[in-house]
Order: structure tokens, then sequence, then C-alpha cells
């Protein structure tokens, strides 16, 4: 009897410690895609485009005026876009209002304003990459030449001085000789004691 009323015990015990488990789990997976969480995100991903699309101008990847001005002109838009969502936002000023939000859609407005930003985010790391390797492949022709001028150049190093054979004996026996007078004893070593 008292077996089973310890299981019964053991068994009440894990049943609340998961269902508590699945409650906090539920809300903290819940918290993520509060409005605020998701401006958060957006605003992270905002400024990282933002120096990214900086950088490559500085870099002198972005020669297209009419792409530089594509560019600005969708960053604008996605950081007035931003800007209004976030005054919403800001509406809610408890917890329950931020979820009332939430469940009203405002959690799906900023998520669908971080994907766009996202996309604008890879939009400009493709642009920079495509531009780098069209430049690495007009400057390839003169690289692909100096690589085979090196090419040609260790060639006929190598092929003057041997790479001395491992599996040979005399490769062997310097070894051991080397390693006897290190003292260490080499694989001929049982055979000379």
């Amino acid at each position: 009897m008292a077996d089973s009323s310890s299981s019964n015990n053991f068994n009440l015990f894990i049943g609340a410690l998961s269902l508590v488990t699945a409650i906090t789990s539920s809300v903290l997976c819940f918290r993520a895609f509060l409005p605020r969480a998701q401006m958060r995100l957006f605003i992270e991903i905002m400024d990282e485009s933002k120096a990214m699309f900086l950088e490559a101008d500085q870099k002198g990847l972005i020669q297209d005026e009419s792409v530089r001005q594509d560019f600005t002109a969708k960053i604008e838009q996605l950081e007035s876009l931003g800007t209004n969502l976030h005054d919403v936002i800001c509406e809610a000023k408890t917890q329950f209002e931020e979820h009332v939000a939430a469940l009203k859609g405002l959690s799906r407005d900023a998520m669908q304003l971080v994907g766009r930003a996202r996309y604008l985010r890879s939009w400009i790391a493709t642009h920079t990459a495509q531009e780098k390797l069209r430049r690495q492949a007009e400057r390839g022709l003169a690289a692909d030449q100096d690589r085979a001028n090196i090419s040609r150049h260790t060639d006929q190093e190598f092929t003057n001085t041997p790479p001395p054979d491992a599996m040979s004996n005399d490769f062997e026996s310097t070894q051991t000789e080397e390693g006897r007078r290190n003292g260490f004893r080499g694989h001929n070593s049982s055979q000379d004691t």
C-alpha cells in the first residue's frame, strides 16, 4: 500500500511539474511574438541594413545611382512604417494591453514589417555580393595568369629535388639511428639488444 501511495504522489508531482513547465514555456514563446519584441527585432535589422548599405556605398560597391536611390527609398519607407507602428505599439501601456493588441493583429503587422526588413537586408547583401564577384571576375584574368606563373615556377623546383621516400630502407635506418641518439628506440632497436 505504501508503494502505490508514493507512486501516486510521484506521478502527481511529475504531472504538476510538466504542467507548470508547459505553461511557462508557452508564455515565454508567446512573449517573443509580442509587438514590442518584434519592434526591437525590426530596429536591429534596420540598423544592420543601414550599416551594410553605408559600408557598401563607401567601398564603392553601389555605382548605379538608380540602385542607390532605390535602396534609400526602401529604407526610408520601412523606417516610416516602423515609426507609425511603434507609435501604435507604445499606446499599449500594460502587459495585458500588449497581449490584447497582439491578439488583435498588431504582432502580425510587426512580423510582416520584420519580414520586409529582412528582405531588404538580404537584397542589400545579395547586390553587394554580386558586385564583389563581378569585380573579382574582372581582376580574375590577371590573377589567373599570376597563379599559372607561380605554379610553373614551383613545379620546376620540385621536379629538381625529389621528396624522400618514407618507405625506403635508408629513411628507416636514419630514423632509428636518430632515435637511438636521442634516447628513443625505433622498431629495429629490439634486434640490437
